[in-house]
């Protein structure tokens, strides 16, 4: 679920950007902001995921979660533009959908 969140994230973050390779830099740089865990005040799960029991745990949470964010970042920017260069219409239209009416 978090992942189809960030994925809205990331869509919205790529309109408007021009390239393939500026939309990979955009979505690295997304990738690596500072996010909530479950647990804080912004983290838009609610009460679905228990928060950290330690701070070791928040910590490998938060790699775990980064690494899953660059990751699809990497996946998904390529299939987002086409070979000439612009972004596709086809995935675009995504970005102004909400799952669960809720954003990142």
């Amino acid at each position: 679920m978090y992942l189809t969140l960030y994925t809205s994230a990331c869509l919205r973050k790529l309109e408007g950007v021009p390239t393939l390779s500026a939309g990979q830099k955009a979505l690295y740089a997304l990738a690596c902001e500072p996010f909530a865990l479950p647990g804080d005040a912004g983290w838009p799960l609610g009460g679905l995921f228990s928060p950290p029991a330690t701070r070791d745990e928040g910590d490998l949470l938060r790699a775990y979660l980064r690494q899953a964010r660059e990751e699809l970042g990497l996946r998904l920017a390529p299939k987002c533009f086409t070979d000439a260069g612009p972004a596709s219409k086809a995935w675009l239209p995504y970005a102004k959908r909400r799952f669960l009416n809720k954003t990142l």
